[in-house]
Formats: structure tokens, C-alpha cells, sequence
């Protein structure tokens, strides 16, 4: 399963592909990662060609995707203990809190903390087929 996705990164607009196991992080202590940020859009495709395409209208999103649950994460003491989903999670964000949680270090800077407030994501989802269209005019058709 690929993703492709189309976001920014230091003010300039990116397009990457990348497996779903390219985003998993093998940290020491297993945590969430591979979340990634300021994204316009994105989409899982398998080797078929058939596709889920996730479009953030007017604003980006965050986007994470893995082979293993939170659960997963949280019970597994090492990387050898984690067993591979049969699927894989898809997680579509507002945003998430930065890096740091004090749990080995200091606490995450002011500026980095999700306030608890109300907020508005707007979305558009669509199943696709890349033998009948690229996942990028697909995003540019849900954006308009």
C-alpha cells in the first residue's frame, strides 16, 4: 500500500509517495508517530490501483497511517512484540500536540500544546482508481 499525499514544508508545497511501513518510526520506547502535518491531501492505494483519497477543503490536516493500532503501540514492551494488521489504520487530524510529553524530558513548549477548544475540519473522502484517474486531478476535481 502506497501513500501519496501533497502537503508543506517550510513554506513550500511538497508531493511525496511513500510505503505505510516508510512512516513507522522504530522508537525504543513505542509511541503514535509518523503523523505528518500542513497536508492538502492524501491517498492510500493498493497494488491494484484502487484508492481512498482524503482532500482537506479550505484548510490542511495531519494524516498518520500504520499497520498496528494505538493499542497496539501501548501494549508492546519492543518492535518484536508488535504483530502486523491484516489493514491498515488511517488517522485524519485536526492537528496533534507537538513533540515532548515530560515523560523523558521537560514538557512541550506552550506553543506546541493542543488547546481543548472547538474547532471545524472539513473534508472530502473519495474511493478512486488510478487506472481511470491520478490521485492529484482527482484532488484538484474535490478542491473546486
Amino acid at each position: 500500500m502506497k501513500i501519496d499525499c501533497h502537503g508543506e514544508k517550510y513554506n513550500e508545497l511538497i508531493k511525496y509517495e511513500k510505503a505505510v511501513d516508510e512512516l513507522f518510526t522504530n522508537y525504543v520506547h513505542l509511541q503514535e508517530n509518523g503523523n505528518r502535518t500542513d497536508t492538502h491531501w492524501a491517498s492510500l492505494v493498493n497494488r491494484n490501483g484502487v484508492g481512498l483519497l482524503a482532500v482537506g477543503h479550505p484548510t490542511t490536516f495531519n494524516f498518520g497511517a500504520s499497520y498496528y493500532e494505538v493499542t497496539d503501540l501501548e501494549k508492546a514492551k519492543h518492535t518484536i512484540d508488535l504483530q502486523k494488521r491484516d489493514y491498515i489504520v488511517l488517522h485524519l487530524d485536526e492537528k496533534q500536540n507537538g513533540l515532548g510529553s515530560n515523560s523523558c524530558g521537560q514538557s512541550q513548549l506552550e506553543k506546541y500544546r493542543c488547546k481543548f477548544k472547538a474547532f471545524t475540519l472539513t473534508m472530502k473522502l473519495s474511493a478512486y482508481s488510478t487506472k481511470e484517474i491520478s490521485a492529484n486531478i482527482k484532488a484538484k476535481e474535490q478542491i473546486q
